[in-house]
């Protein structure tokens, strides 16, 4: 099943607002991952938390290359771990 940029946002916008604590009227996709605060334990978190939950393999330094949250969505898209 191919999931939608809207349905992928908001298991980021989850694993940012419940697991990080990000304030939830700060995550938008067009929010900028330096403004947000975004650091490195933060990064490798939410590296985690995207494998463990639903099998997505975003790298921490992919994340900081990243200037946007939907950035990030777009990593999640490319980067699903296959069946096995």
């Amino acid at each position: 099943m191919v999931e939608t940029h809207d349905v992928l946002f908001a298991r980021l916008r989850s694993v940012l607002v419940e697991t990080l604590r990000f304030p939830a009227g700060d995550v938008a996709p067009e929010a900028a991952v330096l403004d947000l605060g975004l650091d490195s334990l933060d990064a490798a978190e939410l590296s985690s938390a995207l494998l463990k939950r639903w099998g997505l393999r975003v790298a921490v330094r992919d994340v900081f290359a990243t200037e946007t949250l939907r950035d990030i969505v777009v990593l999640m898209e490319r980067s699903r771990v296959p069946a096995r």
